[in-house]
């Protein structure tokens, strides 16, 4: 699992085919509670997808630059370009159902 930050989130953004952003923070427990459904996904889909995580506390150049405005918040790019976010916490089968359907 990627640690993005302020610093190499361009990077990344820029390399990945498909990156799939976790934004997340230490004292939301929506997004403790995602955590493991995210890095189980991770596993699962390791072959076409990226995944990463962004604290936005301690990132918030990255926060603002996407516009995030709560979390957890999941966001798909393809290409360098956002194509779709999730906002909130999600089960298991939904975030896989939902992330198969944006990989077709």
């Amino acid at each position: 699992m990627l640690e993005l930050t302020d610093t190499n989130f361009g990077m990344y953004l820029g390399q990945a085919k498909v990156l799939f952003v976790d934004l997340w923070a230490s004292w939301c427990r929506p997004c403790q509670a995602m955590a493991p459904v995210f890095e189980k996904l991770a596993g699962e889909f390791k072959d076409k997808v990226t995944f990463a995580k962004v604290n936005v506390e301690q990132n918030p150049s990255v926060a603002a630059s996407l516009e995030v405005r709560s979390i957890p918040m999941l966001i798909l790019f393809k290409d360098g370009k956002e194509a779709d976010r999730l906002m909130g916490a999600t089960d298991e089968s939904g975030l896989r159902s939902w992330l198969n359907d944006k990989l077709k």
